[in-house]
């Protein structure tokens, strides 16, 4: 990585307009709307944007998990979170979860669960 405060910046810049487009359009592909979430499965961020999506979504806040007692330990933060919610019932059999995520090279991903059977 040449120039780590450019790319930190950039990703800033980008990322919040990237994720929204993902969910955007997980939810058209799966016939459902923003306000069918009920659990968004996000990566660990800073708490500022994790509270400004929860915002934008219309969520409250027993409808996510911040890991702030982990913090970002990779690309299981959604299967950690995911468990978590599992365990305080947060996610029940017909919750619609939607899981979030971001990798190396510009790149953002979202998917719309609708959890159990």
């Amino acid at each position: 990585l040449l120039d780590p405060v450019k790319m930190k910046n950039r990703l800033n810049e980008v990322s919040m307009p990237n994720w929204f487009k993902c969910i955007d359009e997980s939810l058209r592909k799966s016939n459902l709307e923003r306000k069918d979430i009920d659990f968004l499965d996000i990566l660990h961020i800073k708490r500022s944007g994790h509270e400004y999506m929860m915002d934008e979504l219309g969520l409250l806040p027993k409808q996510t998990i911040y890991l702030e007692e982990y913090g970002h330990i990779g690309q299981i933060d959604q299967i950690l979170s995911l468990h978590l919610a599992l365990q305080k019932g947060l996610v029940k059999d017909g919750s619609v979860v939607c899981m979030l995520a971001a990798g190396i090279g510009y790149v953002w991903a979202a998917n719309i669960i609708k959890w159990g059977t």
